[in-house]
This record gives structure tokens, sequence and C-alpha cells, in this order.
């Protein structure tokens, strides 16, 4: 199944960040070393190399990282440094930082924060959350939230009451979440379809729907 469309416009009074940001399309050649020295001027902060091991210890392998910084303010900081375009349609607005690197000079490396407000989203409050009636959903995209999610399953399926997205010890989101139906039809479409392809003006992102086990906790 196919959902297409734009995701739920997002207006934040006074957003709370995860410490944590994603920094995409770092120059092939920077170190630890130069990631820190680049971005300490905004707070101390540790970097995460994803699939970092003993063959390629000084290069991001997948040409990107995480920036894990101690305080919440240094984030907001760093966005404000960022040119971003605050007119996409969905709200969305794309953070982007200059750095440089020993080869690459002023090379524009992507920056995504995370609102800590977007990890979950209840429809309906007064609303008992059944596992029964709930679903697993992987490979979801950096920049799905959880009501955005709601959405899109809720178009597909109907009856959607709750998502929540999978954050880590930073509450920072590791690409899965689960989404809570009403009633027992919208869940076994959901399970039944298996995949969906979502479809935005940003990316377009495959994710996967299987039933949530309780017992796999």
């Amino acid at each position: 199944m196919t959902w297409s469309g734009q995701l739920p416009p997002r207006n934040y009074k006074n957003p709370i960040y995860s410490c944590k940001v994603f920094l995409g399309g770092v120059p092939w050649d920077i170190t630890e070393a130069g990631l820190v020295n680049t971005f300490r001027v905004f707070g101390s902060l540790s970097v995460e190399w994803p699939g970092k091991d003993g063959k390629h210890p000084r290069c991001p392998p997948k040409g990107y990282v995480y920036l894990v910084f101690e305080l919440e303010k240094s984030v907001r900081s760093l966005l404000q440094a960022c040119s971003h375009d605050p007119l996409s349609p969905d709200g969305l607005s794309e953070y982007y930082f200059k750095m440089s690197s020993r080869r690459m000079r002023c090379k524009e490396v992507q920056v995504i924060p995370w609102v800590l407000a977007d990890s979950n989203f209840v429809r309906s409050p007064s609303q008992r959350l059944d596992p029964s009636r709930t679903v697993f959903v992987g490979a979801l995209h950096g920049m799905l939230n959880a009501e955005a999610l709601a959405a899109i399953l809720n178009d597909l399926f109907g009856g959607v009451v709750y998502a929540g997205i999978d954050t880590d010890k930073h509450k920072y989101p590791i690409g899965s979440g689960r989404v809570t139906f009403n009633n027992q039809r919208s869940y076994l479409k959901a399970v039944s379809a298996a995949f969906v392809e979502i479809k935005t003006t940003k990316f377009t992102k495959k994710v996967q729907i299987d039933p949530y086990l309780e017992d796999s906790l």
C-alpha cells in the first residue's frame, strides 16, 4: 500500500529537544576530533559513530554521525547557527550547517534535531490502549513524528487512537514505533498490509508493519 501527501504541519511554541542530533552528509575525511572541534562552540559533546569498527576508525563509514550534547540549550544554539528553509509546505524545517575538513571547505551538512513532544501522539486520552490492537512499525524515516505516523495509518486503515516513536536513552528516535487502533478491523487491515510506502515532498520510505508482541519487550 502507498500513502502520499503532506505531513501534518508542525507548530512548536517552546520546543524541548533531545540532546542528540543527526548529522548527515559529513565530509568523507572528517575525524571525531574534527567534529568535536567544530561543534564544541555550542557546548560539550560526544560523537556517536554508527558502524564505526576497527577497519575505518577515523572516517564516517556511512556518511553520517550523531552528536550528543550535554545540554539541551546547545542544540538550540546549533539550530540558530544553521541556515534553514522554514517555508516547506509540511512545516518541516530543514537545517543546514557549513563545516570544513582538511580536504573539503564549507561543506553543507544536514542537522536533524528531535523535539521530545514528537515521540507520542494520543487522539483520545480517555481510551484504554489495547496491546492486542497495536502494531509495531519498523524502518521509520527520521523526520516522521508520532502525529504524522498516526495520520498516515489513520488515512489508510482508520481507527488510530495512539502512536508512539521508540527512542534511545537520549530520547532520540531509533527508527521504530507503535500504533494502536480502536477496532479489530483496522488492526487486521494494517497487519495484512505488512508494508506501506510513504511518499512526501521530502522523502519516500517503505515502512514495515507487524503485530505488536508484548512478549518481545
